[in-house]
Protein backbone atom coordinates (compact mmCIF):
# COMPACT_ATOMS: atom_id res chain seq x y z
CA UNK A 1 0.00 0.00 0.00
CA UNK A 2 0.96 3.94 -0.13
CA UNK A 3 2.63 5.47 2.41
CA UNK A 4 2.55 9.44 3.84
CA UNK A 5 5.29 11.75 5.23
CA UNK A 6 4.79 14.81 6.23
CA UNK A 7 6.58 17.78 7.22
CA UNK A 8 5.00 20.12 9.31
CA UNK A 9 5.83 23.89 10.91
CA UNK A 10 3.61 26.38 12.69
CA UNK A 11 3.96 29.01 14.99
CA UNK A 12 1.67 31.29 17.43
CA UNK A 13 2.02 34.64 18.27
CA UNK A 14 -0.74 36.99 20.04
CA UNK A 15 -0.31 41.15 20.73
CA UNK A 16 -1.71 43.53 22.32
CA UNK A 17 -2.92 41.66 25.24
CA UNK A 18 -3.96 39.02 23.75
CA UNK A 19 -6.38 41.47 21.51
CA UNK A 20 -4.63 40.36 17.76
CA UNK A 21 -3.90 36.73 17.77
CA UNK A 22 -2.01 35.08 14.48
CA UNK A 23 -0.97 31.62 13.80
CA UNK A 24 0.16 30.00 11.08
CA UNK A 25 1.03 26.27 9.50
CA UNK A 26 3.45 25.20 7.02
CA UNK A 27 3.39 21.63 5.58
CA UNK A 28 4.72 19.34 2.43
CA UNK A 29 3.12 16.27 2.74
CA UNK A 30 4.66 13.06 0.66
CA UNK A 31 2.16 10.59 -0.92
CA UNK A 32 4.20 7.09 -2.27
CA UNK A 33 4.56 4.61 -4.11
CA UNK A 34 0.17 4.97 -4.55
CA UNK A 35 -1.90 2.34 -6.35
CA UNK A 36 -1.89 3.00 -10.22
CA UNK A 37 -2.08 0.76 -13.50
CA UNK A 38 0.62 -1.29 -14.59
CA UNK A 39 2.68 -1.37 -17.74
CA UNK A 40 0.51 -2.92 -20.64
CA UNK A 41 1.12 -6.49 -21.28
CA UNK A 42 1.09 -7.66 -24.50
CA UNK A 43 -1.98 -9.12 -25.75
CA UNK A 44 -1.01 -12.50 -25.94
CA UNK A 45 -1.46 -12.50 -22.13
CA UNK A 46 -5.36 -12.37 -22.61
CA UNK A 47 -5.35 -10.61 -18.96
CA UNK A 48 -5.29 -6.62 -18.10
CA UNK A 49 -1.99 -4.98 -16.46
CA UNK A 50 -1.81 -5.53 -13.22
CA UNK A 51 -1.87 -2.54 -11.03
CA UNK A 52 1.18 -1.26 -9.37
CA UNK A 53 2.48 1.17 -6.57
CA UNK A 54 3.92 3.70 -9.24
CA UNK A 55 3.03 6.95 -8.25
CA UNK A 56 4.17 9.63 -5.94
CA UNK A 57 2.04 12.49 -5.10
CA UNK A 58 3.62 15.47 -3.47
CA UNK A 59 1.35 18.63 -1.73
CA UNK A 60 3.11 21.60 -0.65
CA UNK A 61 0.38 23.92 1.62
CA UNK A 62 -0.20 26.32 4.34
CA UNK A 63 -2.82 27.82 7.05
CA UNK A 64 -2.87 31.37 7.94
CA UNK A 65 -5.79 32.74 10.75
CA UNK A 66 -5.24 36.44 12.11
CA UNK A 67 -8.05 37.42 14.47
CA UNK A 68 -8.46 40.52 16.26
CA UNK A 69 -11.17 41.00 19.53
CA UNK A 70 -11.67 44.58 21.40
CA UNK A 71 -14.45 45.87 23.93
CA UNK A 72 -15.27 49.46 24.08
CA UNK A 73 -18.20 51.94 25.47
CA UNK A 74 -20.93 52.86 23.21
CA UNK A 75 -23.99 54.71 24.86
CA UNK A 76 -22.34 53.65 28.11
CA UNK A 77 -22.60 49.95 27.68
CA UNK A 78 -19.66 47.49 26.68
CA UNK A 79 -19.68 47.38 22.99
CA UNK A 80 -17.73 43.97 21.93
CA UNK A 81 -16.72 42.47 18.83
CA UNK A 82 -14.20 40.26 17.32
CA UNK A 83 -13.22 39.88 13.11
CA UNK A 84 -11.35 36.23 12.12
CA UNK A 85 -9.70 35.69 9.02
CA UNK A 86 -8.75 32.53 7.91
CA UNK A 87 -6.48 31.57 4.37
CA UNK A 88 -5.05 28.40 3.11
CA UNK A 89 -3.72 27.27 0.24
CA UNK A 90 -1.91 24.23 -1.36
CA UNK A 91 -1.10 23.00 -4.63
CA UNK A 92 -0.31 19.08 -5.64
CA UNK A 93 2.18 17.63 -7.69
CA UNK A 94 2.81 14.51 -9.40
CA UNK A 95 6.28 13.35 -8.54
CA UNK A 96 6.43 10.01 -9.97
CA UNK A 97 4.44 8.10 -12.66
CA UNK A 98 4.80 5.41 -14.93
CA UNK A 99 4.60 7.74 -18.59
CA UNK A 100 7.73 8.44 -19.63
CA UNK A 101 6.29 9.79 -23.02
CA UNK A 102 4.65 12.20 -20.96
CA UNK A 103 1.57 11.68 -23.08
CA UNK A 104 -2.03 13.21 -22.55
CA UNK A 105 -3.34 9.56 -23.99
CA UNK A 106 -2.76 8.25 -20.12
CA UNK A 107 -4.30 10.56 -17.64
CA UNK A 108 -1.14 11.79 -15.73
CA UNK A 109 2.45 12.74 -16.06
CA UNK A 110 5.49 13.09 -13.68
CA UNK A 111 5.70 16.90 -13.25
CA UNK A 112 1.77 17.67 -13.62
CA UNK A 113 0.23 19.88 -11.42
CA UNK A 114 -3.37 18.22 -9.89
CA UNK A 115 -6.05 20.00 -12.13
CA UNK A 116 -4.12 22.05 -14.80
CA UNK A 117 -6.29 22.34 -17.44
CA UNK A 118 -5.01 22.57 -21.03
CA UNK A 119 -6.86 24.11 -23.76
CA UNK A 120 -6.76 26.62 -27.30
CA UNK A 121 -6.16 30.29 -26.87
CA UNK A 122 -8.97 32.06 -28.98
CA UNK A 123 -8.69 35.41 -30.54
CA UNK A 124 -12.37 36.54 -30.59
CA UNK A 125 -14.81 35.61 -32.97
CA UNK A 126 -14.03 36.40 -36.68
CA UNK A 127 -16.40 40.09 -38.11
CA UNK A 128 -17.16 39.34 -41.08
CA UNK A 129 -17.00 36.55 -43.75
CA UNK A 130 -14.33 37.26 -45.76
CA UNK A 131 -12.13 37.48 -42.54
CA UNK A 132 -13.09 34.03 -41.67
CA UNK A 133 -12.45 32.89 -45.53
CA UNK A 134 -9.13 34.26 -45.81
CA UNK A 135 -7.73 33.04 -42.17
CA UNK A 136 -4.84 30.81 -43.14
CA UNK A 137 -4.92 28.16 -40.28
CA UNK A 138 -7.00 25.54 -41.19
CA UNK A 139 -9.46 24.71 -38.13
CA UNK A 140 -11.03 21.65 -39.33
CA UNK A 141 -9.70 19.40 -36.39
CA UNK A 142 -12.30 21.81 -34.26
CA UNK A 143 -14.90 22.56 -36.62
CA UNK A 144 -15.13 19.59 -37.95
CA UNK A 145 -19.09 19.20 -37.91
CA UNK A 146 -18.72 23.12 -39.59
CA UNK A 147 -16.87 22.17 -41.88
CA UNK A 148 -18.91 19.14 -43.20
CA UNK A 149 -21.97 21.06 -43.39
CA UNK A 150 -23.54 21.44 -46.44
CA UNK A 151 -23.78 24.62 -49.04
CA UNK A 152 -23.32 27.61 -47.57
CA UNK A 153 -22.54 26.67 -44.53
CA UNK A 154 -19.57 24.89 -45.14
CA UNK A 155 -16.77 26.59 -43.67
CA UNK A 156 -15.83 29.39 -41.28
CA UNK A 157 -18.08 32.62 -40.98
CA UNK A 158 -18.60 36.09 -39.34
CA UNK A 159 -19.10 35.34 -35.66
CA UNK A 160 -17.04 31.71 -35.50
CA UNK A 161 -14.29 31.21 -33.19
CA UNK A 162 -10.83 32.44 -34.17
CA UNK A 163 -8.06 29.50 -33.15
CA UNK A 164 -4.81 30.95 -32.49
CA UNK A 165 -2.29 28.83 -34.19
CA UNK A 166 0.28 28.75 -30.97
CA UNK A 167 3.09 26.54 -33.17
CA UNK A 168 3.22 28.12 -36.44
CA UNK A 169 2.26 25.42 -38.35
CA UNK A 170 -0.88 26.61 -39.82
CA UNK A 171 -2.87 23.77 -38.95
CA UNK A 172 -4.94 23.88 -35.12
CA UNK A 173 -4.05 20.22 -34.08
CA UNK A 174 -3.28 18.64 -30.49
CA UNK A 175 0.24 17.87 -32.36
CA UNK A 176 1.38 14.54 -31.02
CA UNK A 177 -0.88 14.65 -27.59
CA UNK A 178 1.96 14.93 -25.15
CA UNK A 179 3.16 17.53 -23.08
CA UNK A 180 6.66 18.31 -25.12
CA UNK A 181 4.20 18.44 -28.33
CA UNK A 182 1.13 19.49 -27.11
CA UNK A 183 0.13 21.53 -30.64
CA UNK A 184 -1.68 24.69 -29.81
CA UNK A 185 -2.30 24.33 -26.53
CA UNK A 186 -1.45 25.37 -23.30
CA UNK A 187 -2.06 25.66 -19.64
CA UNK A 188 -4.96 27.96 -19.34
CA UNK A 189 -6.33 27.25 -16.31
CA UNK A 190 -6.59 24.90 -12.96
CA UNK A 191 -9.79 23.40 -11.47
CA UNK A 192 -8.09 22.79 -8.04
CA UNK A 193 -9.48 25.77 -5.45
CA UNK A 194 -6.83 28.33 -4.65
CA UNK A 195 -6.95 30.68 -1.99
CA UNK A 196 -9.50 29.81 0.49
CA UNK A 197 -10.72 31.93 3.25
CA UNK A 198 -12.59 32.37 5.81
CA UNK A 199 -14.36 35.84 7.29
CA UNK A 200 -16.15 35.55 10.78
CA UNK A 201 -17.37 38.69 12.42
CA UNK A 202 -19.06 38.58 15.64
CA UNK A 203 -20.78 41.67 18.14
CA UNK A 204 -22.47 41.98 21.35
CA UNK A 205 -24.29 45.07 22.82
CA UNK A 206 -27.02 45.17 25.48
CA UNK A 207 -28.38 42.32 24.94
CA UNK A 208 -28.09 42.12 20.81
CA UNK A 209 -25.80 39.77 19.05
CA UNK A 210 -24.81 39.87 15.57
CA UNK A 211 -22.59 36.87 13.51
CA UNK A 212 -21.62 36.42 10.03
CA UNK A 213 -19.71 34.25 8.49
CA UNK A 214 -18.38 34.46 5.18
CA UNK A 215 -16.30 31.64 3.03
CA UNK A 216 -14.72 31.42 -0.84
CA UNK A 217 -12.23 30.63 -3.06
CA UNK A 218 -9.31 33.19 -4.63
CA UNK A 219 -9.01 31.41 -7.73
CA UNK A 220 -10.40 28.40 -9.49
CA UNK A 221 -11.39 28.11 -13.35
CA UNK A 222 -14.03 25.41 -14.99
CA UNK A 223 -14.72 24.45 -18.36
CA UNK A 224 -18.11 23.09 -18.65
CA UNK A 225 -18.50 19.54 -20.41
CA UNK A 226 -19.58 18.54 -23.22
CA UNK A 227 -22.81 17.54 -21.90
CA UNK A 228 -23.29 20.46 -19.46
CA UNK A 229 -26.63 22.39 -19.62
CA UNK A 230 -24.20 25.33 -20.25
CA UNK A 231 -23.70 24.89 -23.98
CA UNK A 232 -27.91 25.07 -24.82
CA UNK A 233 -28.16 24.47 -28.53
CA UNK A 234 -24.51 25.24 -29.43
CA UNK A 235 -24.47 21.10 -28.11
CA UNK A 236 -27.87 19.96 -29.99
CA UNK A 237 -30.43 21.89 -31.92
CA UNK A 238 -33.11 20.28 -29.95
CA UNK A 239 -31.78 21.77 -26.47
CA UNK A 240 -33.42 24.08 -24.45
CA UNK A 241 -31.94 27.66 -25.35
CA UNK A 242 -31.13 29.11 -21.59
CA UNK A 243 -32.22 32.64 -21.20
CA UNK A 244 -28.53 34.07 -20.32
CA UNK A 245 -27.84 33.17 -24.47
CA UNK A 246 -30.52 35.78 -25.89
CA UNK A 247 -29.11 38.67 -27.13
CA UNK A 248 -25.71 37.47 -26.32
CA UNK A 249 -24.90 36.14 -28.92
CA UNK A 250 -23.28 37.37 -32.39
CA UNK A 251 -25.20 39.04 -35.12
CA UNK A 252 -23.76 41.95 -37.29
CA UNK A 253 -26.07 44.23 -34.71
CA UNK A 254 -23.76 42.29 -31.83
CA UNK A 255 -20.38 42.07 -33.09
CA UNK A 256 -19.08 42.02 -30.36
CA UNK A 257 -21.27 39.44 -28.22
CA UNK A 258 -19.76 37.02 -25.80
CA UNK A 259 -21.30 34.02 -27.37
CA UNK A 260 -20.50 33.38 -31.77
CA UNK A 261 -22.67 32.78 -34.23
CA UNK A 262 -25.90 30.32 -33.19
CA UNK A 263 -25.13 26.73 -34.65
CA UNK A 264 -26.13 23.69 -33.72
CA UNK A 265 -23.72 20.84 -33.07
CA UNK A 266 -20.93 23.57 -32.86
CA UNK A 267 -17.89 22.21 -32.75
CA UNK A 268 -15.75 24.05 -30.29
CA UNK A 269 -18.82 23.96 -28.00
CA UNK A 270 -20.52 20.31 -28.38
CA UNK A 271 -16.92 18.40 -28.00
CA UNK A 272 -16.49 20.02 -25.16
CA UNK A 273 -13.36 19.15 -23.62
CA UNK A 274 -11.88 18.10 -26.61
CA UNK A 275 -11.96 21.82 -27.51
CA UNK A 276 -11.21 23.49 -24.32
CA UNK A 277 -10.29 27.34 -25.18
CA UNK A 278 -10.09 30.68 -23.02
CA UNK A 279 -12.75 31.96 -24.32
CA UNK A 280 -15.20 30.01 -22.52
CA UNK A 281 -13.49 29.07 -19.58
CA UNK A 282 -15.00 30.09 -16.64
CA UNK A 283 -13.92 31.89 -13.06
CA UNK A 284 -15.65 30.22 -10.52
CA UNK A 285 -13.83 31.97 -7.91
CA UNK A 286 -16.83 33.31 -5.06
CA UNK A 287 -17.45 34.96 -1.94
CA UNK A 288 -20.55 33.46 -0.09
CA UNK A 289 -22.45 34.71 2.91
CA UNK A 290 -22.37 31.40 4.62
CA UNK A 291 -24.42 32.61 7.42
CA UNK A 292 -26.21 35.25 9.26
CA UNK A 293 -27.78 35.31 13.26
CA UNK A 294 -29.01 38.23 14.49
CA UNK A 295 -30.72 38.15 17.90
CA UNK A 296 -31.61 39.65 21.28
CA UNK A 297 -31.26 38.13 25.02
CA UNK A 298 -33.96 39.30 26.93
CA UNK A 299 -32.89 41.09 30.37
CA UNK A 300 -32.35 38.93 33.07
CA UNK A 301 -34.32 40.99 35.66
CA UNK A 302 -37.28 40.40 33.38
CA UNK A 303 -37.21 36.63 33.14
CA UNK A 304 -35.82 35.70 36.38
CA UNK A 305 -39.56 36.50 38.24
CA UNK A 306 -40.33 33.61 35.83
CA UNK A 307 -38.30 31.15 36.96
CA UNK A 308 -35.83 30.92 33.60
CA UNK A 309 -32.70 31.96 33.54
CA UNK A 310 -31.81 32.81 29.89
CA UNK A 311 -34.09 33.75 26.50
CA UNK A 312 -32.67 34.94 23.29
CA UNK A 313 -34.77 35.43 20.43
CA UNK A 314 -33.41 35.13 17.09
CA UNK A 315 -33.24 35.25 13.00
CA UNK A 316 -30.31 33.22 11.32
CA UNK A 317 -30.22 32.93 7.64
CA UNK A 318 -27.86 30.21 5.53
CA UNK A 319 -26.27 30.61 1.78
CA UNK A 320 -28.16 34.62 2.07
CA UNK A 321 -25.81 35.68 -0.77
CA UNK A 322 -22.88 34.71 -3.23
CA UNK A 323 -20.98 36.44 -5.74
CA UNK A 324 -18.93 35.35 -8.41
CA UNK A 325 -17.53 36.17 -12.02
CA UNK A 326 -19.22 33.25 -13.56
CA UNK A 327 -23.07 35.25 -12.79
CA UNK A 328 -21.69 37.80 -14.84
CA UNK A 329 -22.64 35.02 -17.91
CA UNK A 330 -25.04 33.12 -15.79
CA UNK A 331 -26.57 32.35 -12.42
CA UNK A 332 -28.22 28.74 -13.49
CA UNK A 333 -25.53 27.21 -12.03
CA UNK A 334 -24.48 27.08 -7.94
CA UNK A 335 -20.69 28.38 -8.34
CA UNK A 336 -20.17 26.12 -5.28
CA UNK A 337 -21.20 22.96 -7.38
CA UNK A 338 -20.64 24.02 -11.06
CA UNK A 339 -17.30 21.68 -11.10
CA UNK A 340 -18.44 18.96 -9.89
CA UNK A 341 -19.26 15.44 -11.38
CA UNK A 342 -23.44 14.69 -11.09
CA UNK A 343 -25.27 13.73 -8.31
CA UNK A 344 -25.84 10.02 -9.12
CA UNK A 345 -29.92 10.45 -8.46
CA UNK A 346 -29.99 13.23 -11.10
CA UNK A 347 -29.08 11.06 -13.78
CA UNK A 348 -30.51 9.10 -16.24
CA UNK A 349 -27.82 7.57 -17.93
CA UNK A 350 -23.98 6.67 -16.60
CA UNK A 351 -22.80 8.93 -19.70
CA UNK A 352 -24.51 11.84 -17.89
CA UNK A 353 -21.99 12.06 -15.20
CA UNK A 354 -19.91 14.25 -17.05
CA UNK A 355 -22.86 16.92 -17.54
CA UNK A 356 -21.66 19.68 -15.21
CA UNK A 357 -24.93 21.24 -13.45
CA UNK A 358 -27.00 18.02 -12.65
CA UNK A 359 -25.99 19.31 -9.20
CA UNK A 360 -28.09 19.94 -6.15
CA UNK A 361 -27.76 23.73 -5.50
CA UNK A 362 -26.54 24.79 -2.21
CA UNK A 363 -29.72 25.55 -0.45
CA UNK A 364 -31.03 29.07 0.76
CA UNK A 365 -32.67 29.17 3.98
CA UNK A 366 -34.28 31.52 7.10
CA UNK A 367 -35.25 30.35 10.27
CA UNK A 368 -36.59 32.38 13.52
CA UNK A 369 -36.27 30.75 16.32
CA UNK A 370 -36.22 31.45 20.25
CA UNK A 371 -34.15 30.08 22.92
CA UNK A 372 -35.14 28.87 26.53
CA UNK A 373 -32.97 28.48 29.55
CA UNK A 374 -34.74 27.04 32.68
Amino acid sequence: GSEMCIRDRGVDMSFLNNRLAFSADFYIRDTKDMLTSGVALPSVYGADSPKMNSADLRTKGYELSLSWRDEFQLLRRPFTYSVTVTFNDYVTDITKYDNPDRTFAKSYYEGMRWGEIWGYRIGGLFATDAEAAGYDVDQTAVNNRINAAAGSERGLHAGDLKFLDLDGDNVISIGKNTVDDPGDRKIIGNSEPRYIYTISLNADWNGFFLSALFDGVGRQQWFPSDESLFWGMYNRPYNQVPTWHLQNYWTEDRPNAYLPRYVGYYGPMNAGTANINTRYLQDVSYIRLKNLQFGYELPKRWISKIGLSKVSVYFSGENLWSWSPLYRYTKDFDVTVANKKSDTDLQSSSSDNKGDGHNYPVMRSFSFGISITY
